[in-house]
């Protein structure tokens, strides 16, 4: 309870319009998906932690509809979406944890060079590129130096952000038996 109780304290409700999302630079979004996410998972207070003292003006909102019921907590702010899956009071059908941050690109932004940024920043190896209309997708299979298995990806698309934009996603997996 406290968790969630601090994840409350960490954004205020959102409001109806939405936020006006402002471009961020590649490096500056890497380095906040680093601190946000990576170096936070699996560990969901950790996350609370760090969202609660960050200064974005995050404000937490609902996802679901009528007809679709979205599952995990969602904030937004000018600077982009972030998204953290499998915290406590949440069910889910698969339990592990991911966390998502989306976030509006500039002019300058390219999905190669952003790809080889995002590798170098996580001192990880090249990822598997995969293409199909409507986005470019880069994937990374790794272990963390705490152990735990991941998946990593960049994400390249027409979102309803007011521009072109990008997905950074973390997400703990477990390797499948055969």
């Amino acid at each position: 309870m406290r968790l969630l109780a601090m994840l409350a304290a960490a954004a205020l409700p959102g409001n109806a319009q939405g936020p006006q999302f402002s471009p961020v630079a590649i490096g500056e979004a890497i380095a906040y998906f680093r601190h946000i996410c990576v170096e936070t998972l699996p560990d969901p207070s950790a996350f609370a932690a760090a969202l609660a003292a960050d200064t974005s003006g995050w404000t937490r909102h609902e996802k679901s509809t009528r007809r679709v019921t979205v599952l995990g907590h969602f904030w937004s702010s000018p600077r982009g979406e972030l998204s953290y899956v499998n915290l406590p009071g949440v069910q889910w059908p698969e339990t592990n944890p991911g966390c998502h941050y989306a976030f509006r690109t500039g002019p300058e932004f390219d999905h190669d060079s952003a790809s080889r940024a995002l590798a170098a920043a996580l001192r990880i190896d090249g990822g598997r590129q995969t293409r199909d209309r409507r986005e470019q997708q880069t994937r990374w299979e790794v272990v963390l130096p705490s152990g735990l298995r991941v998946r990593i990806f960049l994400s390249t698309a027409e979102r309803d952000m007011g521009g072109p934009a990008a997905t950074l996603s973390i997400s703990a997996y477990r390797r499948q038996s055969r």
